[in-house]
């Protein structure tokens, strides 16, 4: 499943009392105070945008690493959520969409980074990929976006140039992790030596 960011609402309070979105916001503002009590500082706190089959083998890298803490969860899809949470030993605040984690973390305490893994495909003509990440980028978060980059050359080429201009400091980075795989490095290594002798043609397939 992937995650449906949707827009950022504006709410206008007349009266003293507070709202239930009031209440649910200062409630996941607590979670999020509490996730970041176990959290070590020297790690990197990730969000996990969009929790299907992919997110599962990065919830495993990520523990391996010992560099990486996952420490918020963001899809529409609550089960999904779970299926991802019961792979990382604490309890992690969820989001249903990156627009109500920014708002419970505004100050970049709970997350420094988003691991991007929502289906890169047009949702009323928006590509999801650029559209969740222009958002992390604007609110001056680190992105980590899943291969394909966007479903066209121009929407890709908007995504540069919005980094370039509004967050230059922050890493983004695409997940193109097959050039460090072991068999593809050892097959590099082999061209390099000319073990094979001249090369003609190639023909790979791998997943």
């Amino acid at each position: 499943g992937g995650s449906n960011p949707g827009q950022s609402e504006t709410l206008l309070v007349a009266s003293p009392r507070r709202t239930r979105r009031g209440l649910d916001a200062a409630s996941e503002r607590s979670e999020t105070g509490a996730a970041m009590a176990d959290v070590d500082a020297k790690l990197l706190r990730v969000a996990f945008v969009g929790c299907g089959n992919i997110a599962k083998y990065h919830a495993r890298a990520a523990l391996q690493t010992k560099r990486v803490a996952v420490t918020a969860l963001i899809d529409p899809n609550r089960d999904a959520r779970k299926a991802v949470a019961a792979l990382i030993p604490a309890a992690v605040p969820e989001f249903a969409c990156l627009a109500d984690a920014l708002a419970a973390d505004p100050d970049g305490r709970l997350f420094d980074a988003v691991d991007i893994m929502v289906p890169s495909f047009l949702v009323d003509g928006v590509d999801m990929h650029e559209r969740v990440t222009l958002e992390a980028l604007a609110a001056r978060r680190h992105v980590l976006l899943e291969k394909p980059v966007t479903v066209t050359p121009e929407a890709a080429e908007r995504v540069a140039a919005f980094h370039a201009t509004t967050a230059p400091s922050r890493v983004l980075a695409v997940a193109e992790n097959a050039q460090f795989w072991p068999e593809v490095l050892a097959a590099r290594a082999c061209l390099e030596r000319g073990d094979i002798g001249e090369l003609l043609s190639v023909h790979a397939k791998f997943w």
